[in-house]
């Protein structure tokens, strides 16, 4: 009894010290600001959630966001956007429709293409 005690109270204590030093070397990346622009939907490729219960300190939403067809530097970008701001839902809920959501990613093929022409 005192054994297994002992056993979850020591993986307790390494799960602590891992979490903490996780996040002083960088192993989370984690949104301290939100962007003070409304963000165009048809940038967005997909989004996720930060929750503040966890290591993060803000509740946020992170869009994953194109950059424009003509760009160089073709690797995406991640905004921090505020949960609370009704453009933020209207584009979740947008992405939660599966509707919408194949128009959008046809929208999306479609500077792909342009790339191969142009490109």
């Amino acid at each position: 009894m005192a054994a297994s005690r002992n056993l979850a109270v020591s993986l307790v204590l390494i799960f602590i010290v891992l979490v903490t030093a996780s996040q002083a070397f960088g192993m989370f990346s984690c949104c301290v600001r939100y962007t003070p622009k409304k963000l165009s939907l048809k940038a967005i490729e997909n989004f996720y959630t930060q929750d503040s219960r966890g290591v993060c300190n803000i509740d946020a939403v992170i869009f994953t966001v194109r950059r424009p067809c003509k760009s160089k530097n073709k690797a995406p970008i991640q905004v921090c956007a505020d949960p609370t701001q009704i453009w933020v839902q209207r584009i979740m809920a947008h992405f939660e429709n599966p509707t919408k959501l194949r128009k959008l990613k046809n929208q999306h093929k479609k500077c792909k293409r342009q790339r191969k022409t142009y490109g």
